[in-house]
């Protein structure tokens, strides 16, 4: 399935995703709060259509599919340079490990230079505010780090 989404017609220097990524098994106790992408739809996001080498792109992924995430940003010709782990008050779901923690990942397409940098931390450890929901001190960090 190709994406079908709006493709904004100008450049961005900071984008944010947090893609629905699918589940690979479905139990029968699983509540789906909204669809789901395969990983080719998420690849299909044509992320270079609306950013520069020097944008930074962040990317929310779960410990499941972080190796995936990492291959995405690789086929949208951007390369990783860090990740912000948030660590959660409560254990979720997990097949082979149940999950208390989610990914950040930052990636750009060149050596781009930080906005501000300083003495940021890879961890967060923030409040469970609902499904889905990120927590405010990714949003501050990104301001912190990456152009408007």
């Amino acid at each position: 399935m190709k994406y079908v989404g709006r493709i904004p017609d100008r450049k961005y220097g900071t984008v944010l995703l947090d893609a629905p990524w699918s589940w690979t098994t479905r139990g029968p106790r699983r509540r789906v709060h909204y669809d789901r992408m395969s990983i080719e739809e998420i690849s299909d996001i044509p992320v270079p259509d609306f950013t520069t080498p020097a944008s930074h792109v962040w990317m929310w992924t779960t410990n499941a599919h972080l190796f995936k995430c990492l291959k995405i940003i690789e086929g949208w010709g951007l390369e990783y340079r860090s990740c912000i782990t948030w660590a959660k008050p409560r254990i979720g779901l997990g097949w082979w490990i149940r999950g208390q923690t989610e990914q950040l990942i930052w990636a750009t397409g060149s050596k781009a230079i930080r906005a501000k940098p300083g003495a940021l931390s890879t961890l967060i450890k923030a409040p469970y505010q609902g499904h889905s929901v990120k927590p405010d001190e990714a949003y501050r960090t990104i301001e912190k780090l990456s152009p408007t």
